[in-house]
């Protein structure tokens, strides 16, 4: 029976090669049998705040421990092919992996991986939030310390188990051959990016941006309002954008449903949209929207709009998001 190793990175800034803390968490004969916590010194010494806002690392925090080529030797027997590797929205974390591989000049080993969010699609009854809150909820799952590296690995590998124990699947060799459109990937074939684009949410987490107050005007426009994303914004990234909603209280989704309150549109990407000029996210909302789903499809100039809002000091109040 081949094991698997879930790990997850967090990272110091938008640079892929800015890892900071990375959890690992051995997994053999469907047990866990080992866990492996790292701070790291990010390979250049800067920590962006929107990164330290999402993991609450700081650079005193890492400035004196090794950085990635120091930690390397005592982790690289893991990923030798003996066992799968598993992430939570792997592009981003193996992306990671290749990029401190690639700054440091160091050869790895051929191995596979896979990710968990299409392994748990086969049993996940939700509405297909990717997160990996999201999904821990759903199977019950305890998340103490959500973007703390361990506590997200720990996570990972437990989405895995719960998944064959739900489908009563031995192991994950025989869930992969029941489930064979899960993706199984060879490492060497990823394309890790040197900088994760303005376009991204720090990968599909979503759950990564979290407002800095709980006191909210209840209300303000945003406040309470299910938003998605589509396309660049010109005045800011949306990474930032999306830090302004939620601070006025606003909830950030990946896709587009039912359940949406409003679709922000930015340019659009014409290698994406095609001759349509409308990306996927638009053509669902206007479905829904014609099928008489109370959902609005505002351009950059209106959500700036509602962002200026100021709050009424009378209807603050003070709301936990968790």
């Amino acid at each position: 029976m081949k094991g698997f190793v879930a790990i997850d990175f967090e990272t110091a800034s938008p640079k892929s090669h800015s890892a900071c803390s990375l959890g690992l968490v051995v997994v053999e004969d469907n047990k866990i049998i080992n866990e492996h916590y790292f701070l790291m010194c990010p390979a250049v010494f800067e920590m962006h705040p929107t990164n330290k806002a999402i993991h609450g690392l700081a650079l005193i925090d890492v400035m004196f421990k090794p950085k990635f080529h120091k930690i390397w030797p005592q982790i690289s027997h893991y990923f030798n092919g003996d066992y799968y590797i598993v992430a939570h929205n792997a592009q981003f974390d193996l992306g990671v992996l290749k990029s401190c591989l690639d700054f440091f000049n160091i050869e790895a080993n051929e191995f596979d991986y896979f990710c968990t969010i299409p392994f748990t699609n086969r049993v996940y009854g939700g509405d297909f939030d990717r997160s990996l809150k999201t999904r821990a909820e759903y199977f019950s799952i305890p998340l103490e310390n959500h973007h703390h590296a361990l506590d997200d690995a720990r996570v990972c590998a437990e989405l895995v188990l719960h998944s064959l124990k739900a489908t009563s699947t031995p192991t994950v060799e025989e869930y992969l051959r029941v489930y064979r459109d899960i993706p199984i990937k060879a490492f060497s074939v990823i394309n890790a990016p040197n900088e994760f684009g303005k376009s991204k949410f720090r990968s599909t987490k979503i759950t990564d941006i979290q407002p800095t107050t709980n006191a909210f005007d209840t209300t303000h426009p945003l406040f309470d309002k299910k938003l998605v994303f589509s396309g660049e914004l010109k005045a800011f990234d949306r990474t930032k954008a999306a830090q302004l909603a939620v601070n006025c209280g606003a909830i950030l989704k990946s896709g587009v449903s039912s359940k949406i309150d409003f679709l922000i549109l930015g340019q659009q990407d014409k290698k994406l949209v095609g001759s349509k000029g409308k990306s996927t996210k638009e053509i669902k909302a206007q479905e829904l929207i014609d099928k008489g789903f109370d959902l609005q499809i505002i351009y950059e100039d209106d959500f700036l709009t509602l962002l200026s809002r100021k709050n009424d000091p009378v209807h603050v109040r003070t709301v936990v998001r968790s």
